[in-house]
């Protein structure tokens, strides 16, 4: 057990679930919430004994809605800091987060506080798109044809020869999907050009299946690997960008021969990490195209958006949790030297989007917590059997364009092979979304 002050920060609750977890099961003693935005299930952690801070409640929501959301400045507030301080007492505090940045770097290397994640330049680097499709080229991993290049207008026509239409254009960076365009015409190519010159991953469009992983990589360079999930987009009532995550599903839908492919390439990829002082947990993304051909497409060199739910399926199954091994990349913590493969996981996350052209307020939500069907039970963050957990949005909160609005987490399969939701979790979607007022956000607000 881990007995040195551990704090959790982020945007809300939801992402704090996995430590929560872990302190349940016994893995943690003194774990701490820190969040931005207040959100009624908060009350339920407290009640379990969970400490949480909600900077909305100590400022109100005029002012928590004027500091910018990201880790960096919630983590510098003078509230946060002095919460922080109160708890550690005489020990040195332990800072776990699910994105790195400068400003947590340069923040907690003055107050020597320590540091659950890598440096945020490390990060960056192993999350360029663009370089890391240069990167994986170099070490002979197989990766979509394509090539690397500066966008010039008049380059359409050569590309379309070389790669077909339409063709994908990647750029280094972007969250969701929102670097990732589709080309099929030459006004679609002017409309990136019209964004100035920046190089970009040009690659030909293969027709096939997303699939994600989870993977840690321990101090000692042993990498840890997580089952392939099926990541679900472009489906146009959860997004409206074709290439946004919409959710994944583990339903062990790869032949064997699949899998071990993507082991093979997930080795070489925690090798080539952990040679640049890489540690802890990071997420692949891979094609599986309609020939059986594994591609290897990008990395996410930090927690990843099914960290919590996966940690909940790992917890079931008494696997030793990949979130508990980051933890003891960076802290003075054990981890069991008998490792498990991790197989036979079932269920997955459906997240709908704002698919409105504008910003939308949360005029009346739902509650959160576990229904069966669309009878609300009790206040649990993970599926039982055929229970459903909604995370529903808190009132009052402004969602950007394409932006999270809800999520449901279940045991059944999602989707089908074509990537058709299943009726019944279909139901329950348009249930969740008529529970749920939204009203256009005044642009003067």
């Amino acid at each position: 057990m881990f007995n040195q002050p551990l704090f959790w920060l982020g945007l809300d609750f939801y992402y704090g679930l996995g430590l929560w977890a872990l302190r349940k099961r016994g893995y943690l003693k003194k774990f701490f919430l820190v969040c931005l935005d207040y959100h009624p299930f908060v009350e339920k952690l407290r009640r379990e004994g969970t400490e949480v801070f909600c900077l909305e409640e100590e400022i109100g929501a005029k002012k928590a809605e004027k500091i910018p959301r990201n880790t960096g400045h919630i983590l510098t507030h003078p509230l946060v800091e002095r919460f922080i301080r109160e708890k550690s007492g005489s020990k040195q505090p332990a800072i776990a987060f699910f994105k790195p940045s400068l400003k947590i770097d340069i923040f907690l290397k003055k107050k020597g506080w320590l540091k659950v994640g890598n440096s945020s330049s490390l990060a960056k680097k192993w999350e360029d798109k663009v370089e890391f499709y240069l990167t994986a080229q170099e070490n002979l991993l197989p990766v979509v044809p394509g090539e690397i290049k500066e966008i010039r207008k008049e380059d359409f026509s050569l590309l379309k020869k070389r790669w077909s239409v339409p063709f994908l254009v990647q750029f280094s960076y972007g969250w969701a999907g929102k670097s990732t365009f589709l080309v099929s015409k030459e006004e679609e190519w002017e409309k990136l050009v019209r964004g100035g010159k920046r190089k970009a991953k040009i690659t030909r469009f293969l027709k096939g299946k997303t699939l994600t992983t989870n993977n840690c990589l321990l101090r000692d360079g042993k990498l840890l690997l997580g089952p392939p999930a099926w990541q679900i987009d472009g489906i146009s009532s959860l997004s409206t960008n074709e290439f946004s995550t919409c959710g994944r599903q583990w339903w062990g839908l790869l032949p064997e021969k699949a899998e071990l492919e993507i082991e093979k390439i997930s080795k070489k990829v925690g090798e080539l990490l952990f040679r640049d002082g890489y540690r802890g947990f990071f997420g692949l993304d891979f094609l599986w195209d309609e020939g059986g051909r594994i591609y290897l497409l990008e990395c996410n060199p930090r927690l990843t958006a099914s960290f919590v739910f996966y940690n909940f399926l790992e917890l079931e199954k008494n696997y030793p949790p990949l979130l508990w091994a980051h933890l003891t990349s960076f802290l003075d913590l054990p981890f069991p030297e008998r490792e498990k493969r991790r197989e036979g996981f079932f269920g997955g996350e459906l997240i709908q989007r704002n698919i409105a052209p504008f910003s939308l307020v949360v005029k009346k939500t739902g509650r959160t917590g576990k229904y069966q069907g669309t009878k609300w039970e009790e206040e649990e963050p993970f599926p039982k059997g055929e229970k459903r957990v909604i995370i529903f949005p808190k009132e009052g909160k402004v969602i950007k364009r394409d932006e999270e609005l809800f999520r449901i987490e279940t045991r059944e399969k999602i989707i089908d092979e074509q990537g058709k939701i299943n009726e019944k979790l279909e139901k329950i979607r348009e249930w969740a979304l008529a529970q749920i007022k939204l009203e256009k956000k005044d642009e003067e607000d």
